[in-house]
């Protein structure tokens, strides 16, 4: 929860090592890290004592919790999420806060507002990678029903008359696998020239 290539809005300020984009398992142990709630996470908990939710006991009867979580947002949108059930997967991709605000509020003003009127709003997902959207905009609407396909883009360059080398990479979300190996050939290229 506090890797920017996994959350488009991480939900914990961590310091210290907390996972690479090529191996998000190569954190460090926890005496090595330190974490606080982003303000991310304080703005969708922020009304929570005000009387916005149920109470109940934890698991073993010792504190309450929260029946539910009360969010100004719906974090499910902006952060997206990954689940596997009977026979079938979803993906729901990140949005853009200000889009999805902006989509929230036409549908309190209007609660009648049809898919494609939301569509207006919100432009198409928007990944923590910085991976670029190569579906046309009416595919993006079509995807809100099928898929939408990234790729990876890479730029390499090197300064003359300089011995620094310059890359820019981006990589598709939840793709890490070969994000070692991309950066690897993008520094080769660049150091041939």
């Amino acid at each position: 929860m506090a890797q920017p290539f996994s959350y488009r809005y991480p939900l914990v300020d961590g310091q210290g090592n907390w996972g690479a984009p090529d191996d998000p398992k190569s954190f460090a142990a926890m005496r090595y890290t330190e974490s606080r709630l982003s303000k991310y996470s304080e703005l969708l908990l922020s009304e929570l004592g005000q009387g916005t939710a149920d109470w109940v006991p934890n698991f073993d009867g010792t504190l309450q919790e929260p029946k539910m979580l009360p969010a100004r947002l719906p974090n499910i949108l902006l952060n997206g999420t990954t689940g596997i059930a009977v026979g079938m997967a979803t993906d729901i991709p990140p949005h853009n806060l200000r889009e999805v605000a902006q989509a929230a509020i036409a549908l309190i003003d209007q609660p009648k507002t049809t898919l494609d009127q939301l569509l207006d709003i919100v432009q198409g997902p928007d990944y923590p990678t910085e991976a670029e959207i190569i579906t046309s905009r009416a595919e993006i609407r079509k995807s809100t029903r099928t898929d939408v396909v990234q790729c990876v883009c890479a730029r390499c360059g090197r300064k003359k008359m300089a011995r620094w080398l310059s890359a820019h990479c981006r990589i598709r979300f939840q793709v890490r696998a070969y994000w070692s190996k991309l950066l690897r050939k993008c520094a080769t290229k660049a150091a041939d020239g």
